[in-house]
C-alpha cells in the first residue's frame, strides 16, 4: 500500500527516546530526527501530516508532526491512529510517508492545556477523516 501513494514525502529515522509530553495529552508519538543536507530533493514542511508509517514490513496510518529545523534537523513526532498502545523499539528504523498536510506548524506557548489538547484532538481527527474518505 505505501508504495502505490502519491510520494509527497518520505521520512525515515532511528526511534529516539522522546520526553513523553504527548503521550500525557493522550496522543502517545514515536519520535524521530531526520538529519537535512543539501543534496534532500525535497523539502520537509513544518506541520501536522496524514500518513502512513512503515515499521517492521506492517503500514499503519498515521498524524505526523514535522517540527520546525533545527540545526540541520527535523524532529518528527508520529501518532499511530487507532492503536491504542503501539509498541516500538528504540534504535530501531521507521519509514513515514506524508501524504495529506493538515496544518502549518504552530506556536503553544500561551495555550491552555485544554486549549492544546483540543486542538491536537481536532489534527487527529483531521487526520482520521483523510483515510475515511
Amino acid at each position: 500500500m505505501i508504495n502505490n501513494m502519491q510520494n509527497i514525502g518520505i521520512i525515515s529515522g532511528q526511534i529516539l527516546e522522546g520526553i513523553k509530553q504527548a503521550r500525557l495529552l493522550n496522543i502517545p508519538t514515536i519520535n524521530i530526527e531526520i538529519l537535512v543536507t543539501e543534496n534532500d530533493d525535497y523539502e520537509l514542511e513544518p506541520g501536522v501530516w496524514a500518513g502512513l508509517t512503515k515499521y517492521n514490513d506492517e503500514i499503519w496510518a498515521s498524524c505526523l508532526y514535522i517540527h520546525e529545523q533545527y540545526e540541520n534537523k527535523h524532529k518528527v513526532e508520529i501518532h499511530i491512529l487507532n492503536i491504542d498502545n503501539f509498541s516500538c523499539e528504540l534504535g530501531s528504523f521507521i519509514e513515514c510517508r506524508c501524504l495529506h498536510k493538515v496544518r502549518s506548524s504552530m506556536n503553544f506557548t500561551n495555550m491552555t492545556i485544554e486549549e492544546i489538547k483540543n486542538q491536537l484532538s481536532d489534527d487527529k481527527q483531521k487526520c482520521i477523516n483523510f483515510f475515511n474518505d
